[in-house]
């Protein structure tokens, strides 16, 4: 496939680059050259349709320099070729500090002036109605700027960086004021704006770190300002904070329902407090109070509805938050790194905490979750590193993925849930965490559950657990032992790697394969059993498993991959004679690949089950006092099965609740009895023996002459 693109590449590109080479060639074919004789300026302008001209670029432009009105015969109507070029060349070469435009210049084009870091001031004629994207970006020594009454639209980022820029005038013409036009300008202190304007982007004024009063015109129909604070006409929705305006504390006015997004975004370490009352019904909108630092506490009222994406993110010096009872949904990243946050209070509204809500809230040591929350998203308590103790109501349906991850002062979690799966990474790198309450509701384990739990000791697998992902135990290096029932069909990758303290474990009867590196430096492992449904063991399952020396099989040999068992001779795999194994001399070679070859004793004693004449019931391996598991009633034409004994002549009734192995292999034998028959005979010696003569059937409501008769083991009931 790589051959095939690799030919067809340069015929798909052919026209493309032709299509830019007759580009190319055409600029420069249009391009014309003048040098001015005066300023020793040499002028590079293209000639326009209607017979005027563009500058496009100059030389030896330096100081205070004035712009022509005319190049020979053409009128010049624009500065800048577009594509961000500066007309005066590179930043190292621009050495411009003041320029004149002409009447004759209609367009200021993107980038015109981009970058023009010794420029200080520009006279902007009436002639100008259009001002380009970042037509004036980062002139970091512009002071002042006038925008004459013909511009209609400042473009995005016209002005953005121009940190030095202290005062503007915006004319009555300017509808539109458009994202980052003043963004950065960190010396302007204050903004008016003027009546016509019906468009003000959130982002204007992002980064005016001294900005302390926008002003709006009382003639505006769309925006109005109190105290300086810019609000839409009604005031029923605050729109944008001045970075610098005084006060450590803000009341939000009893008329506002919302908080417009980035409003307060960036405000300086002088705001300290936010009180929103209960008569905002609004929403708090995204990055609202994005990098406030000074911010310590807010308190929301008990009307708002949503605290909306990052609409206090990076607030790093927010020490305390109470969010009212109507709020129902906190946003993605809503708190996310507000590291110093102690304190958060949440209502009784609140259904959904979303995705890294309150990521790396470092000091934030426990939260109440009230039994309104239904769904807590992907990583919301990430890093949150003082967190002690967690419960989670069984109010909560949803409980994704990575919810806890690094809480590495966790030391119980109780989980009452309605959920069906403890997601990947839950509780990874909680390194404290010794306690967890799992619901019976749950049925799996996602990756990496608990990954890195250094602490956790123990842990209760429910019942209904049916797959444990890969790394789900991976280096909880105080885990002793762990019982997995029998639900459980499949265990992912390294789901154990690392419990260097593991010294024993139960796999579930229903497992199929024992995955790579299952349990890869398992130090303390001694002895593991191997169930009779397990057809294959992965590379790496007992790597550096350094004390292990007895693996019990209970069934056929496995298929064995690359350094599936460590590389040692100490290792004495136990095998049943009766199940299918190949060892030659006392040895078994596990595959190929590795050239090792293992100890291999069959000394594991098995069941067998003789169904006499029914259907085959097979074989149960088992270790020394196990128990056999009941096995699935064998079946035989006209013949009822009845039970199990130790013996052929049915004299003692093998107990499958007590009853245990010892080191030899012991055989069952089934009994039977006729289907739905009745029997009557005259004496119980004749009974018994009528009954032997039926290949064992069972005794079963027979009638007898006598009030009660013993048949071997069994009483016959009278009838």
């Amino acid at each position: 496939m790589q051959t095939v693109l690799k030919k067809k590449l340069p015929i798909i590109l052919v026209p493309v680059l032709l299509i830019l080479i007759v580009l190319f060639f055409e600029t420069i074919a249009s391009a014309e050259t003048y040098l001015d004789p005066v300023s020793g300026i040499r002028w590079v302008y293209t000639i326009n349709d209607d017979d005027t001209c563009t500058i496009t670029s100059s030389s030896y432009a330096s100081g205070v320099v004035v712009i022509p009105e005319k190049i020979g015969s053409y009128k010049v109507t624009a500065l800048g070729a577009g594509g961000m070029n500066n007309i005066f060349g590179g930043n190292s070469n621009n050495t411009v500090t003041s320029v004149t435009i002409p009447n004759s210049v209609i367009a200021i084009n993107d980038g015109a002036f981009r970058s023009s870091k010794m420029l200080e001031s520009v006279n902007i004629p009436d002639s100008v109605e259009f001002i380009g994207q970042f037509a004036f970006y980062n002139c970091t020594e512009l002071t002042s700027i006038t925008i004459p009454n013909s511009v209609t639209t400042i473009s995005f980022g016209a002005f953005q960086y121009c940190s030095k820029l202290e005062s503007v005038i915006i004319p009555d013409s300017i509808i539109s004021i458009g994202p980052q036009v003043f963004c950065d300008c960190t010396s302007l202190t204050n903004v008016t704006i003027p009546r016509s304007v019906i468009s003000i982007d959130v982002s204007a004024f992002f980064g005016c770190s001294s900005l302390t009063a926008i002003n709006v015109n009382y003639e505006n129909e769309n925006y109005t300002s109190v105290d300086g604070i810019l609000f839409n006409k009604d005031k029923t929705v605050l729109l944008r904070y001045p970075h610098a305006k005084a006060g450590s504390e803000y009341i939000v006015p009893d008329y506002v329902n919302s908080i417009g997004s980035n409003a307060f975004q960036d405000c300086g370490t002088q705001l300290n407090s936010i009180v929103i009352p209960d008569t905002a019904a609004g929403t708090i909108g995204e990055y609202a109070f994005d990098g406030c630092l000074g911010l310590e506490s807010v308190t929301i009222g008990n009307s708002i509805t949503l605290i909306d994406t990052r609409a206090f993110w990076e607030c790093t010096n927010l020490k305390s938050v109470i969010i009212g009872n109507s709020v129902t949904s906190i946003g993605t990243d809503a708190f996310e790194d507000c590291t110093n946050l102690e304190t958060v209070v949440l209502g009784n509204s609140v259904e959904t905490i979303g995705d890294r809500a309150f990521y790396n809230c470092q000091k934030l040591q426990s939260i109440n979750f009230p039994e309104s929350v239904r769904v807590i998203m992907f990583s919301s308590f990430y890093g949150c590193t003082s967190f002690e103790s967690v419960v989670i109501p069984d109010t909560v349906e949803t409980l994704e993925a990575y919810v806890f991850n690094d809480c590495t002062n966790l030391e119980s979690a109780e989980i009452h849930a309605n959920i069906t799966s403890l997601e990947d990474g839950l509780f990874r790198g909680c390194t404290s965490l010794t306690s967890v309450t799992i619901p019976d509701t749950v049925t799996s384990f996602g990756d990496d559950t608990f990954h890195n739990c250094t602490s956790l000791a123990s842990i209760t697998i429910p019942d209904n657990v049916t797959s444990i992902g890969s790394y789900t135990f991976c280096g909880c290096t105080s885990l002793t032992s762990v019982t997995i029932p029998d639900s459980v069909t499949s265990i992912g990758e390294y789901a154990f790697n690392g419990c260097t303290n593991l010294a024993s474990i139960n796999l579930p009867k229903a497992i199929t394969s024992l995955s790579n590196s299952l349990f890869w430096g398992c130090t303390s492992l001694t002895s593991i059993t191997i169930p009779a449904s397990v057809t294959s063991i992965g590379s790496y399952a007992f790597y550096d498993c350094t004390s292990l020396t007895s693996i019990y099989f209970k069934g056929d040999a496995p298929t064995f991959e690359r350094n599936a068992l460590p590389e040692t001779e100490l290792i004495t795999l136990h095998y049943s004679d009766k199940k299918n194994w190949t060892v030659t001399g006392g040895k078994f070679w596990a595959n190929e690949y590795d050239f090792n070859y293992y100890n291999a004793v069959a000394d594991m004693p098995a069941v067998i089950f003789n169904s006499n004449g029914g259907t085959d019931v097979p074989l149960q391996v088992l270790m020394h006092g196990e128990k056999a598991v009941r096995p699935t009633n064998p079946t035989k034409e006209g013949l009822t099965f009845v039970a199990w004994y130790r013996d052929a002549d049915f004299n003692t009734l093998w107990d499958f609740d007590n009853d245990t192995i010892g080191d030899t292999d012991i055989t069952l034998y089934a009994m039977w009895m006729l289907s739905d028959e009745v029997f009557a005979v005259g004496d119980p010696l004749h009974l018994r023996s009528q009954f032997m003569n039926l290949t064992q059937i069972q005794p079963y409501h027979i009638s007898v002459d006598c009030h009660l008769a013993k048949i071997g083991a069994h009483i016959l009931r009278t009838v």
